[in-house]
């Protein structure tokens, strides 16, 4: 697994599309919890967003989608941490993608 930036300007909305799969077969996710944690830094104990799916877009093709609303991401501007958790359903625990992700600056406001 290597880290993946992500960017998304503050205060929008984003939705990752995520599809897991061994050696190009997609992995039944039912019944699997997909989690995604933000920190300011790796070891903060605060988590500045928290999402949690068990609704999956297909789980028997293992797609889902986790989305940033825009109250999550109406955080300071700056780099932060996250991860991509997937537990249950058969598959155990992994961390799937893991990286930085910058939130960059607006001009239009609400």
């Amino acid at each position: 697994m290597n880290d993946t930036k992500l960017t998304i300007t503050q205060g929008d909305e984003k939705a990752y599309n995520l599809t897991f799969s061994t050696a190009g077969v997609a992995q039944d996710i039912t019944g699997a919890t997909v989690k995604m944690t933000v920190r300011r830094t790796r070891s903060s104990g605060e988590a500045l967003i928290s999402k949690v799916v068990t609704t999956h877009t297909d789980p028997t093709e293992g797609k889902t989608t986790i989305t940033l609303s825009p109250t999550d991401t109406a955080i300071d501007l700056g780099a932060y941490y996250y991860d991509i958790q997937i537990s249950g359903g058969g598959i155990g625990k992994k961390t799937v993608m893991k990286g930085e992700l910058v939130i960059t600056w607006q001009v239009t406001e609400d």
